[in-house]
């Protein structure tokens, strides 16, 4: 797990790269029966915009003032889909 809080400038930059009508048409395709039969086209699809918006849930993760619970559940996430998305 990365201990690097990014900057308001790296979350941004990360967003900027992000085609969210193209994503979200993507994923408007998924079905629960399109996870079972072809769950690696979905992680394909899934793991782009994971990844543009990984360093704010990191950022997240970091917040005082989140409840700790809170931000241990935002990082195990992190940690779990950090595996499917390399």
């Amino acid at each position: 797990m990365t201990t690097h809080t990014p900057t308001f400038e790296e979350i941004d930059a990360a967003f900027s790269k992000l085609d969210v009508a193209k994503h979200e048409a993507a994923l408007q395709q998924f079905t629960a029966a399109t996870v079972k039969t072809s769950p690696a086209s979905v992680i394909g699809q899934v793991c782009p915009t994971y990844k543009a918006v990984r360093p704010f849930l990191v950022a997240a993760s970091n917040l005082p003032f989140i409840p700790k619970k809170w931000r241990d559940g935002i990082k195990a996430f992190i940690a779990a889909v950090d595996v499917l998305c390399p």
